[in-house]
């Protein structure tokens, strides 16, 4: 089934409550509008006491990451300090080595010597060549030997060396680290403050957003309230189902979420309404004490002139659609059938073109004048794509106004299913999801008739959203109403391009398809085809 919408209109902006005050004549009800200014004010400003306070704890992290950062390199130099140590006490280790076997050496050299002098003073010839040739052997290998060791020490000099500049690094990087840690200790402390501040602040928020909610749902009492007993009682009136996932399910859905949202009481629904009941039905309705009563289309509005007019204190709303008289005692909603229509063909068209398509099949009930204007401009549309393609009328239903014949529309799918048809737009209300659930088994492609929100949904596949829906009509009236910028006796034009939710939406479109089909739609808001679109409404309604 559709989903639900969540339409809410009590969370309201500094600029709304800066329009109530403006409009508002009773100098208490304009107080309290420039009260939930400035507790708009308020709650802005505890908003950015928030934000500080997120950013000082950014601020904490990073200084965080710094002493982190800091107290590495300090590890990182100690431990090249170490190496350093190390390395400089096996060089001095290999230098006293060296000494040790240079003196060695050295004692061998004059053992040596020694021996040269006592054979010389024997007069031994041959002990003295021995002696002569040993001690300069020996000779020769202390001079080396003293000269590694002069070496060795060198590389132990510099080894030491580098080892106290690697432990003087260290110390210079443990004293970065040591202040690191206190600038991090300090951002803590920074950010624990702007923390507590936060807290107090969207205490502060909560509170100025209760203000808020109670002072406008005092004015939409004001606006809405027509008995005065403290509470906004809807009614609501539709020609089909309340649940039929399309038309008449938006308009009932907003207006109880509306009234769930600003604490009204639950709104009172009469649904599937014959037009020869239609006048009992809504004189039911109003005598149930209702403060607005809405009727959810034109086809049960034809006891409206009488009615307005006998309950004078109900605020009386129609989306009657275009052509309704206007009345002094009835706020009005309309939409240009021939925009819409023309924009879901071209849609359709575009898809039809790029899936390898040709035909559209427009099942509706039975031929009425708005009907032939949405399927005379659905083909135009549908031909403005390509001339070749063709669209076809299939009604489902006994005449007049019978958009919820479920067994019709089924007949009808399979019929255009068999004749081949490769996109269909179940122009219906209670018929109509049914016959999306056919086209989708058939993978047929399809559309819905008013529902704005059907590209979201999961159960059934859209491939695209014809906008006309009563709930985001009345959503968007309801905000006017409190505002005192609509009322009785008005009405409210939704066309193409003013609204993103009027029109036909794509659901999945490629990004070239996107692109085209918006520089369709800015033709249409242009005014373009507006003689073309007048020339199918006076076929569609014999003027």
């Amino acid at each position: 089934m559709r989903q639900p919408k969540r339409t809410s209109l009590l969370l309201v902006s500094i600029a709304v409550a800066g329009l109530l005050a403006a409009s508002c004549a009773d100098t208490e009800t304009a107080d309290a509008a420039a009260a939930a200014a400035s507790a708009a004010s308020q709650a802005a400003d505890s908003a950015m006491n928030v934000a500080d306070a997120a950013a000082s704890d950014a601020g904490e992290a990073l200084a965080g990451l710094g002493a982190t950062a800091a107290d590495a390199a300090s590890a990182a130099a100690d431990a090249t300090a170490a190496g350093a140590e190390a390395a400089a006490a096996g060089a001095e280790a290999a230098a006293a080595t060296a000494a040790a076997e240079a003196a060695l050496l050295a004692a061998e050299a004059s053992q040596a010597a020694a021996d040269l002098a006592q054979a010389t003073a024997e007069g031994n010839q041959a002990a003295v060549a021995a002696a002569e040739e040993a001690l300069t052997a020996a000779q020769a290998a202390a001079d080396a030997a003293s000269a590694d060791a002069a070496a060795a020490q060198a590389e132990a000099d510099a080894a030491r060396e580098q080892a106290e500049a690697a432990q003087a690094e260290a110390a210079e990087a443990r004293a970065e680290a040591e202040a690191a840690q206190a600038e991090a200790a300090a951002a803590q402390a920074e950010a624990e403050a702007a923390q507590a501040e936060a807290a107090a602040a969207q205490s502060e928020v909560a509170e100025a957003q209760e203000t808020i909610e109670g002072l406008m749902r005092d004015a939409m009492i004001a606006a809405l309230d027509m008995n005065g007993d403290g509470d906004v009682l809807f009614g609501v009136a539709t020609a089909g189902p309340r649940d039929d996932g399309a038309y008449y399910q938006a308009l009932v859905e907003t207006v109880e979420d509306f009234s769930a949202v600003n604490g009204f009481s639950a709104p009172i629904i009469v649904d599937n309404i014959q037009p020869a009941d239609a006048a009992t039905e809504l004189r039911n309705l109003a005598e149930q004490n209702v403060d607005v009563l809405a009727v959810g289309a034109g086809e049960i509005a034809e006891p409206l002139a009488a009615l307005t007019a006998e309950y004078p204190e109900i605020f009386w709303y129609c989306n009657c659609g275009a052509g309704y008289q206007e009345l002094p005692g009835l706020a009005q909603s309309q939409d240009d059938g021939a925009q819409i229509g023309y924009s879901a063909g071209y849609a359709t068209g575009i898809l039809l073109r790029d899936s390898g398509g040709d035909t559209a099949h427009f099942i509706g009930c039975c031929d009425l004048p708005f009907e032939k204007e949405s399927y005379l401009t659905f083909e135009m549309g549908l031909k403005a794509v390509d001339e070749s393609f063709t669209a076809i009328y299939v009604p489902t239903g006994r005449y007049p106004f019978d958009f919820d014949n479920i067994a019709g529309a089924t007949e009808a799918f399979a019929s255009s299913a068999a004749e081949g048809a490769d996109a269909v737009y179940p122009y219906l209300g209670g018929a109509h999801e049914p016959v999306v659930a056919l086209a989708n088994e058939e993978g047929i492609i399809t559309m819905s008739a008013g529902a704005s929100d059907v590209c979201e949904r999961t159960d059934l596949h859209y491939d695209i959203a014809v906008q006309f829906d009563a709930g985001d009509y009345i959503a968007t009236l309801l905000e006017l109403i409190a505002d005192g910028a609509f009322g009785e006796g008005e009405s409210f034009l939704f066309s193409v391009g003013a609204f993103p939710f009027v029109g036909a939406k794509m659901c999945d479109p490629t990004p070239e398809q996107q692109a085209e089909f918006e520089a369709e739609l800015a033709r249409i808001a242009a005014g373009e085809y507006a003689e073309a679109f007048f020339g199918v409404k006076a076929e569609a309604y014999g003027f």
